[in-house]
């Protein structure tokens, strides 16, 4: 159920975004016709779908955008979860993939977006003591949409929402003899990034 579940996601959304952007106006002054990078900084509370009695997990983020066009790019982001360390547990996210500015209306921007690469997670503590449970790197995927503010020509600020999948997470080694159905986080972040070119 829940493979289908995804592969309706992949494919359904990025047919809404385009549509979406067929129809949307934009203004040329918003946001230029040459190409263009916005580099930003964020904020991220996620939940991290392995240990929800230890907490969300708190963390900063940095962002790459190249735009190819007025409604296409490309992002890059870091996250790294790792301030509040509830129970030991952390986790890091290099994903990279398209973005789609589907719909202009004035100074705001709603996007979509959908990304693919690596996830590091450090389980929680076993109970009672402060041993790790282990440790894993997987690949991961995240659907993910928010809106932008252009503040003037080069700062803008985001919030936008994130649901990744870590299909082979966390692995029959910490699971057994249960077996290993993936993670699938999500969370909140906030951020600000400013017009490089």
């Amino acid at each position: 159920m829940r493979a289908r579940t995804t592969a309706t996601l992949l494919i359904a959304l990025p047919a809404c975004f385009l549509a979406a952007a067929g129809v949307a106006q934009v203004s040329p002054e918003a946001i230029g016709s040459n190409p263009h990078l916005w580099v930003g900084v964020e904020g991220s509370n996620f939940k991290p779908d392995y240990n929800p009695i230890a907490g969300r997990l708190d963390g900063i983020g940095i962002w790459a955008d190249y735009n190819l066009a007025h409604h296409l790019g490309l992002e890059g982001e870091v996250r790294l979860l790792d301030l509040n360390r509830p129970a030991g547990q952390t986790q890091k996210t290099f994903l990279a993939g398209p973005i789609l500015d589907a719909v202009h209306y004035r100074r705001f921007v709603a996007y979509g977006k959908i990304l693919a690469g690596a996830v590091t997670v450090n389980y929680p503590y076993l109970p009672g003591t402060h041993e790790s449970i282990g440790y894993g790197s997987y690949f991961g995927y995240a659907v993910g949409g928010g809106a932008e503010y252009q503040l003037n020509s080069r700062w803008r600020i985001r919030g936008e929402y994130e649901h990744e999948w870590i299909p082979s997470a966390p692995g029959f080694v910490i699971t057994q003899p249960l077996p290993s159905n993936g993670l699938t986080p999500v969370g909140y972040s906030a951020g600000v990034s400013y017009r490089v070119f």
